[in-house]
């Protein structure tokens, strides 16, 4: 390099600093002009950067400064490829927002319970704000479609809730009314998977007639382990009645690991090779290479009209709407029936979406300034009057009892009727995702097969299950520790026994303690069941 060229690229290297400083000055000084007009300033961060829900936000922000003119509500969207780092910078350094989403990778129960606030005890109280609505009166905790009963929201190993949910979402089969007509003559939604399977067909026939290529379906690699999962849930309906200790309705991680090494169920269950089954049939008429399809790239494709259906959630229609040059409509998957010869026998029948878990969560941090504005806001953002604001304008599904979404997502309302989830294959996450993630395309090669599946992911599976389970296990250890030391502060406050709310509080906690400690001192016992 010349000494001209490195004089240059010093110039260029200057330059950049400088301008990041000034930038970051700018940013500090933008911000204590904001502090000084002696409002209170509240900041809330999330990753949901789809269309309309950043406007949504700020009309939600707008009306809540209106009633409150002394407070300044700030939203700080951050993208979702570099929220996890972010988020750990900001938690680490003491610096976070008031109000911060959960749910993503990356924060276990550890860092929850340093960085985060518990929630339990605003919840209990009437939330002001449905005053004059149908849920008037009644506890905060009681007015959220699907209740508090889960992760991101609430965390059993804190016996607590972190999270307060704004939106709910459900997963449907986005199509091209135009494109449906050209190749059908009318609208059809199909009622039954071979129904479906059967549309397929006839898409593949069309393309013998005309010059372009349109794929059956198009979905990304999240959007198709999500329908492999609903396939699956369907296909193991009776299979989990035999493997589910507590029958419940709903197997936990550690009821599916301990059933799995026990032998209850193996990859070459019927059920489980159905619910396969399912996956590779209907998978076979999307385009290749789906597994590795980024979500924005299927959009792309399904809005470039070079496919007829489109896998996705409620949280893409706003934005696939606006986008197509054509009329867009959904309809929710449609499963294989009782009757049907190979999948019914596995079969209760359709699945209900009454457990939907509302998401979107926002968690208060113990770094906050202003926790009490902060958890006020939260209460307007998930009152009818705000949920209802929120939903029209984002095109979202609402997280509140009493809320209207409006005509235009009345499909993606979740199916209330029909039977509990079943399994399927990596819903313990982790290690069981990668094994997916790297055996999944056996069932999709020209030579594909469920059996191939399985061949090539027995064992790399059971490993992974043996690994997932153990960290089950080390969690709840440690999440016993922290409940003890919760348990014990608790107690030596000398407690008002008198006080309904504090022995509600109470019990709560020793119910919890006493069902963790069965959970631990169960998947104990079972571990010598398998050579543990």
């Amino acid at each position: 390099m010349t000494f001209r060229a490195e004089k240059i690229m010093n110039f260029i290297g200057f330059s950049l600093v400088a301008a990041c400083f000034v930038f970051a000055l700018v940013h500090v000084i933008g911000q204590s002009q904001l502090a000084s007009d002696g409002r209170t300033i509240v900041r809330f961060t999330h990753w949901q950067i789809e269309p309309g829900v950043r406007e949504a936000f700020e009309a939600l922000e707008h009306e809540y400064e209106r009633m409150h003119p002394d407070v300044n509500i700030i939203q700080v969207p951050i993208p979702g490829r570099i929220f996890v780092a972010w988020r750990k910078t900001q938690l680490v350094g003491g610096t976070p927002p008031d109000l911060l989403q959960l749910g993503s990778k990356g924060l276990d129960v550890r860092d929850l319970a340093r960085f985060y606030t518990p929630l339990g005890e605003f919840l209990t109280e009437p939330n002001p704000y449905n005053e004059g609505t149908v849920i008037e009166g009644v506890p905060w905790r009681q007015t959220f479609l699907g209740g508090l009963q889960k992760k991101p929201n609430y965390y059993p190993e804190l016996l607590d809730v972190f999270g307060i949910p704004t939106s709910s979402h459900t997963f449907r089969i986005f199509f091209n009314r135009q494109l449906m007509l050209e190749i059908f003559g009318e609208i059809r939604k199909p009622a039954t998977f071979d129904e479906w399977i059967e549309m397929c067909r006839q898409v593949e026939t069309y393309n013998a007639t005309v010059a372009r290529r349109i794929y059956p379906i198009m979905m990304a690699d999240n959007s198709a382990l999500f329908l492999y999962s609903r396939l699956s849930y369907a296909q193991t309906q009776k299979l989990t009645d035999e493997i589910n200790p507590v029958e419940d309705f709903q197997i936990s991680h550690q009821d599916f690991a301990i059933s799995y090494l026990t032998g209850k169920w193996t990859l070459n269950d019927p059920a489980i090779h159905s619910g396969l089954q399912a996956f590779g049939e209907i998978g076979k008429f999307a385009k290749p290479g789906f597994l590795r399809l980024d979500r924005s790239d299927a959009t792309f494709e399904f809005i470039q009209q070079r496919s007829l259906f489109l896998l996705t959630g409620s949280w893409d229609y706003k934005g696939v709407v606006e986008q197509c040059s054509f009329d867009v409509d959904a309809f929710p998957i449609p499963y294989p029936d009782t009757e049907h010869p190979y999948y019914g026998p596995f079969l209760k029948g359709p699945l209900t979406e009454i457990h939907t878990v509302p998401g979107s969560s926002l968690g208060l941090t113990k770094a906050s300034e202003n926790p009490e504005i902060a958890i006020d806001f939260m209460r307007y953002v998930t009152s009818v009057p705000g949920n209802t604001l929120f939903c029209r304008v984002s095109g979202w599904l609402p997280a509140i009892i009493g809320v209207d979404p409006g005509e235009t997502v009345r499909d993606f309302l979740p199916v209330t009727k029909g039977y509990p989830n079943g399994i399927h294959l990596f819903q313990m996450g982790g290690d069981l995702r990668q094994v997916m993630d790297r055996n999944f395309h056996h069932l999709f090669r020209t030579d594909g097969s469920v059996n191939a599946f399985i061949k090539a992911a027995t064992a790399d599976y059971t490993e992974a299950v043996e690994t997932e389970f153990e960290k089950i296990q080390k969690r709840s250890r440690e999440s016993l520790i922290m409940q003890s030391t919760m348990m014990l502060t608790r107690l030596h406050l000398d407690p008002d026994w008198e006080d309904p709310r504090t022995r509600d509080e109470l019990s709560d906690l020793m119910e919890g303690q006493t069902w963790q400690e069965g959970e631990f001192l169960w998947g104990n016992l079972n571990r010598t069941r398998f050579g543990k």
